[in-house]
């Protein structure tokens, strides 16, 4: 079997693991492994996925026939697009549907 050597541990932590054990009717070693054994076999909750960032590449074509009134539109647009939360050439594609159906009227 391995062995671990867990140096610098706080006093407190040290004592409270001895009270632990005595609670437990075992020996201070007995506590830290059952611990230790307990704690590696128990699922971690998965962490939140961050979003996944698109190419910024294709949107500079889309935002350069937008609508974009300003610098921080843009920059705002483009954060949006880039994380998921718009979807840019869905809009786009609206606008142009609209402007064409404006002149066909």
């Amino acid at each position: 079997m391995a062995q671990i050597l867990v140096r610098n541990l706080d006093d407190a932590v040290v004592d409270r693991l001895k009270q632990r054990a005595r609670e437990e009717g075992r020996s201070l070693q007995a506590e830290v492994r059952t611990i230790l054994s307990e704690a590696a076999f128990v699922p971690r909750p998965k962490e939140e996925t961050p979003r996944k960032r698109k190419d910024p590449r294709p949107l500079l074509d889309l935002l350069s026939n937008a609508n974009i009134r300003g610098p921080r539109d843009w920059a705002t647009n483009l954060d949006a697009y880039l994380t998921g939360e718009k979807d840019l050439e869905a809009e786009l594609a609206r606008e142009e549907a609209e402007e064409r159906d404006a002149v066909v009227r």
